[in-house]
């Protein structure tokens, strides 16, 4: 098993939207506008009623996240959180 620095380790979150918006892989996750992670995967819930995002948020930022935490795109679309794993 690789060794993971401090800085390096995260948790994956899914979050579920009615749309995507401009969402895409890639997109940074800020916090008070600090980059504390990123989108790495988005695709449409089997039964078509909304878009899970998965989201990776880098240790120690991810203990702020809880099941109240309220996700928004600069855009404007909110999502709400499940945490998978």
């Amino acid at each position: 098993m690789q060794h993971i620095p401090f800085y390096n380790k995260r948790r994956r979150f899914v979050l579920r939207s009615p749309v995507q918006g401009s969402i895409q892989v890639g997109v940074p996750v800020y916090f008070r506008q600090v980059q504390v992670g990123e989108v790495v995967h988005t695709d449409l819930s089997p039964e078509g009623d909304h878009v899970s995002i998965d989201v990776f948020v880098r240790s120690p930022h991810d203990s702020r996240i809880t099941k109240e935490t309220v996700f928004w795109n600069t855009s404007g679309f909110d999502a709400t959180l499940s945490e998978e794993g």
